[in-house]
């Protein structure tokens, strides 16, 4: 699961590669890493949302909003995430089934799709559900 959020989020969040960048591009990788697993276990999905996918400039309402109907359906913070599915397909596009879990033994599913251009990757679509077969069925 780490592994492939790692890749998820250097691509979502750090500028190409060069030569004298490298340790710098390590540090914001294992920081946004490190806060994206962090907003995920604890229900805060909008904040997780607007971390990787800055380009849908959603307010803090939207935000709010999105975290509020998660803590309405897990009572408590995830405790435990694997990556369900993880599928590469061509051009540069991959998708990605991921899985976050309680004490209960409520889930929560995410799905992200994106594409590496240039050294750079993309998230294209964020999704989240309660049911898998809803998100399964994308692949």
């Amino acid at each position: 699961m780490l592994r492939i959020l790692a890749v998820i989020l250097a691509s979502a969040l750090l500028v190409p590669n060069t030569g004298g960048a490298q340790t710098n591009q390590r540090t914001q990788f294992n920081e946004g890493l490190a806060n994206f697993n962090e907003l995920v276990m604890q229900r805060k999905i909008g904040d997780a949302i607007d971390l990787i996918r800055t380009d849908l400039n959603m307010s803090a309402e939207e935000r709010g909003a999105i975290n509020s109907q998660m803590q309405l359906f897990f009572e408590e913070d995830f405790l435990g995430s694997a990556t369900v599915r993880s599928q590469a397909l061509k051009n540069g596009f991959r998708q990605e089934l991921l899985s976050y879990w309680t004490s209960d033994g409520d889930y929560l599913y995410i799905y992200l799709f994106m594409h590496s251009r240039e050294n750079i990757r993309k998230i294209l679509d964020i999704r989240y559900d309660l049911d898998f077969h809803d998100l399964n069925a994308l692949f």
